[in-house]
């Protein structure tokens, strides 16, 4: 049997099963084994033809434990407009409801990318609780007519399934920003009745100026959270010309300066940037306007971070970015991620591992899992346990095999282990994945600034590449 009838034959399981290769609930990877069905299997009555199957009553799927302090997931609003394309609108409602909650350190806010996991999807409320890990969920719907707007809401206590709060607001679009204030005040009143008024005053965010930049920049970062390592450049490149086009009618929307920053880190990033250095100054520059427009964004800070940590020259700035932009927003799955690339870049990967392993945490079932793992590994790297790491890349590969990040780390590992011809083949995988990614890397472009782990890469690199070993400046 071919692997990818195989692929296509367990990806079909797994959709009958209501699992996916990113969650992988039922049916896991099992790196240089196969799959194994890991489900509780109990008797029950049989479903007829075309019944969805869901778990034996009474037999709950993996739990997580709930935090020390009050715990929410936002779940998306359903669309009842009748138009899909107003999908990006009611999901761009509930991410700033998510971006706003998450600035209370008080509350654990379960990321964005987890949540919506569950979108177009009946959902039990018990269930949901579960596998997030939440004591609360916020479920709603939004109807947009021409300037007229209706938005739903309702909190519940996902343990119970009982509604603790309800209700339905009738609003000029305009008036969008003031209702998504009201509502996160709303929701912070009733599940954390002790936060300083100083705190809730973080809610209050700069607000658009513009309508029509406002929909444009949230339908870019729609487009930016579909894209998924380096195969969709397309959708990248529509959420920077869309970010663009809002910044022409708004240069002060923060909203499509975030966006415009995140989707160029990310090309950068995968290696699929068509020009590296020019998408770098534009995504600084980005991130840069955006922290002056406002200072209290823990994103804005957290991406001009990320850029600045790639310079050597700028990794102290860049740490400092990176901090900051974790103390203002620390539910924010990003900063903690962006944090742990700084912190391995400044050559402590015991603490990049422990904001990784939190990131997961917060989002237990993010669709861009691979990339965690892919974090993870560069942590396991720096601390030369190379099985470890190995393990990472596989199961990454197992879940996305054509990000090209994957097969270069793994080519290193190789080397370390003195598996020199398997570590050239991996080292083929990469480019032919992204031409010029590998070579970008014996440029010296490796992520490692702390001049040990950057050496022992660079090194790493250059032998399973077939070229002379040489040291350099660590970037």
């Amino acid at each position: 049997m071919s692997e990818s009838t195989l692929t296509t034959r367990i990806n079909a399981a797994r959709k009958a099963l209501g699992d996916s290769g990113e969650v992988q609930r039922l049916i896991r990877t099992l790196p240089r084994k196969g799959f194994r069905f890991v489900g509780e299997v109990q008797d029950g009555p049989a479903a007829t033809a075309g019944e969805p199957v869901r778990p034996a009553a009474g037999a709950p799927g993996p739990a997580l434990a709930l935090p020390d302090r009050p715990s929410i997931a936002v779940l998306p609003f359903q669309n009842l407009s009748g138009d899909p394309e107003q999908d990006y609108f009611a999901d761009g409602i509930v991410e700033d409801i998510i971006t706003a909650l998450s600035r209370f350190k008080t509350l654990f806010v379960i990321a964005r990318n987890s949540s919506f996991a569950y979108k177009g999807r009946p959902v039990d409320s018990r269930q949901v609780g579960r596998e997030l890990g939440v004591r609360y969920l916020l479920e709603g719907s939004v109807r947009k007519a021409g300037s007229k707007i209706r938005i739903g809401a309702q909190l519940i206590e996902a343990e119970t399934g009982n509604h603790i709060w309800a209700d339905r607001y009738d609003r000029q679009l305009e008036d969008i920003f003031a209702l998504q204030e009201e509502l996160t005040q709303i929701i912070v009143r009733i599940i954390e009745p002790h936060i300083e008024e100083s705190e809730a005053l973080l809610v209050r965010r700069r607000r658009p100026q513009h309508l029509g930049a406002y929909e444009l920049a949230i339908n870019a970062r729609e487009k930016l959270y579909r894209t998924i390592g380096n195969t969709e450049e397309s959708l990248q490149a529509e959420a920077i010309v869309d970010a663009r086009a809002a910044l022409v009618l708004d240069p002060t929307s923060t909203l499509a300066l975030d966006v415009l920053a995140q989707a160029q880190y990310q090309l950068v990033q995968w290696g699929a940037a068509a020009d590296v250095e020019a998408a770098m100054r534009e995504g600084l520059s980005a991130a840069n306007r955006s922290v002056a427009l406002d200072p209290s964004s823990g994103l804005a800070h957290s991406l001009r971070g990320a850029f600045l940590v790639l310079d050597p020259s700028a990794l102290k700035e860049g740490l400092a970015s990176l901090e900051r932009g974790y103390d203002l927003n620390p539910n924010s799955t990003l900063a903690l991620v962006m944090l742990a690339f700084g912190k391995i870049a400044n050559g402590d990967p015991s603490v990049a591992m422990a904001l990784t392993l939190a990131a997961i945490r917060s989002s237990p079932r993010d669709p861009r899992r691979h990339a965690l793992l892919f974090q993870l590994a560069r942590a396991s790297f720096g601390l030369k346990d190379y099985d470890q790491a190995i393990s990472y890349l596989e199961q990454g590969i197992a879940e996305r095999p054509n990000f090209a990040g994957f097969y270069r780390h793994l080519a290193l590992c190789l080397v370390a282990k003195g598996e020199i011809e398997k570590a050239k083949l991996e080292l083929d995988k990469a480019r032919a994945l992204a031409p010029g990614y590998v070579e970008r890397g014996l440029a010296g472009y490796l992520g490692y600034g702390d001049s040990e782990q950057y050496d022992r890469a660079l090194r790493f690199l250059q032998i399973a590449a077939g070229l002379p070993e040489t040291s350099g400046d660590a970037s």
